[in-house]
């Protein structure tokens, strides 16, 4: 049997370790395309502002780009720490696209960035420019191989249960790379990362405006990001997938308010099935010469993610009765349904309002008056509202695919490593220092630069 204490503490350090990676993915990747549009309009005026804007904004780029380089390996290091059956059970496929991304586009990314930052004096522009536009497609593609990986957690497409190695093993590279809900994925994840970027972008060059009014950079970067955001954002919500497996039809019924406990004959279906899997494994492993055996586990395999839910009730899976096959059945629900659709109707009106401030940011950008007074303090006061979106639907997805880490194949609590609740306390407490040190790193060292910025510009 496992700790309740072990698991929530795992689970939380997971999250947290994710959630403070991700705090400067959107920023990077969304600097990436303003500075990209700032050095074209550059390229094709040769007016010296948008030069001064691509320079103000690239070294904000700079300090995320390297704090997402040390963020990355504390994220690594969890994988080996705290989730370390997860990496034994699924690793090779998992760490597939993974590696693709840190051999190819994330490889690429870190070769470009000497040459972009080195470069303003020693490059022409247009070599500048070039060197900007495959940094930009570089670290794109980095984010498209991971929100794979991502993918592949909700809808392990391509892999099937090996009985001999007793691992998940990739068996289908076209499925992998062609999964559908990667589409998906990367429609809402790199949707929401550049509105993050794009409404960040709107409040600093707001604050700048509020400070100096003749400010081009700010002026500038406002009518740019605007447009960008509200794009952003509305292809953050495109229409979701039909579910392809039970537990994502569990996961839809609860965002929606559907009856959860009219699917439970169906999960209750699939553990025995899996249960019929699972001690057939064990019959054949003792004879495994038998070609009958062998046949009925292939047979029953794809549930038997499903029979690992026992484990939470009984040590001897083989040995479940009906009421475990009922306990078990009822925890692959959501346990608190209505916490999930409240919580995912509060995150689409969070969204209905950064919409809105987005439109009154176009709208208000247009020609060549001044930016009102309102308009930039309401572009200050709504530049959370997307990072808070982000944090909820974090939040709201690793909830609502509880209990699986990887969807009917590996449920949650055999995920994590079998560390006692001191150490996984201690590690804890590690990750959260070094996550939050870099955070208030980046928080510092943008507002320097910014006040910096800010202090020239009034002088």
């Amino acid at each position: 049997m496992f700790s309740e204490t072990v698991l929530a503490l795992s689970q939380w350090q997971m999250s947290i370790s994710a959630l403070l990676h991700f705090v400067f993915i959107p920023l990077t990747l969304g600097l990436s395309l303003l500075l990209v549009a700032l050095e074209s309009l550059y390229l094709l005026t040769d007016k010296p502002h948008y030069l001064n804007a691509s320079r103000f904004w690239a070294r904000l780029f700079s300090v995320n780009f390297s704090l997402a380089l040390a963020s990355r390996l504390v994220l690594l290091c969890q994988f080996g720490a705290g989730s370390s059956y997860f990496s034994r059970y699924v690793g090779d496929v998992f760490a597939l696209p993974l590696a693709i991304e840190a051999l190819s586009s994330f490889f690429l990314a870190s070769v470009l960035f000497g040459p972009f930052w080195f470069g303003w004096a020693r490059l022409s522009k247009q070599q500048h420019w070039l060197i900007t536009c495959l940094l930009a497609l570089c670290l794109n593609l980095s984010a498209l191989w991971l929100i794979s990986a991502y993918a592949w957690l909700e809808n392990p497409v391509g892999a099937s249960f090996n009985l001999h190695s007793l691992r998940i093993e990739l068996n289908d590279l076209n499925q992998l790379l062609n999964n559908p809900a990667a589409i998906f994925k990367t429609l809402h994840l790199l949707g929401l990362c550049y509105a993050i970027a794009a409404a960040s972008v709107l409040a600093i060059s707001a604050w700048l405006v509020s400070k100096n009014p003749n400010d081009p950079i700010g002026r500038i970067s406002y009518k740019l990001a605007a447009p960008i955001g509200l794009i952003a954002i509305l292809l953050a919500w495109p229409i979701q997938p039909t579910p392809s497996r039970l537990s994502q039809t569990i996961q839809q019924t609860a965002l929606n308010g559907g009856d959860l406990q009219s699917l439970l004959p169906e999960v209750e279906n699939h553990i025995r099935n899996g249960l019929t899997a699972y001690q057939t494994l064990l019959a054949w492993r003792d004879d495994d010469k038998n070609s009958a055996l062998q046949a009925q586990v292939e047979q029953h395999q794809v549930d038997l993610g499903y029979a690992l839910l026992l484990q939470r009730f009984t040590t001897h899976i083989e040995n479940a009765n009906q009421q475990q096959i009922q306990l078990a059945a009822q925890s692959a629900l959501p346990a608190e349904p209505a916490a999930l659709l409240w919580s995912h109707r509060l995150l689409i009106g969070l969204g209905v309002l950064i919409i809105a401030g987005f439109i009154a940011a176009c709208v208000g950008g247009l020609g060549q008056a001044a930016l009102k007074p309102w308009l930039m303090q309401l572009s200050i006061l709504t530049a959370p509202l997307p990072w808070l979106l982000g944090l909820g639907d974090h939040f709201l997805n690793q909830a609502s695919q509880q209990p699986w880490l990887v969807s009917e194949l590996l449920p949650s609590f055999l995920s994590y490593s079998s560390l006692s609740v001191t150490a996984l306390a201690i590690n804890f407490g590690i990750y959260l220092i070094i996550g939050t040190g870099l955070v208030c790193v980046a928080g510092i060292l943008m507002a320097y630069l910014t006040f910096s910025h800010a202090r020239g510009a009034a002088q």
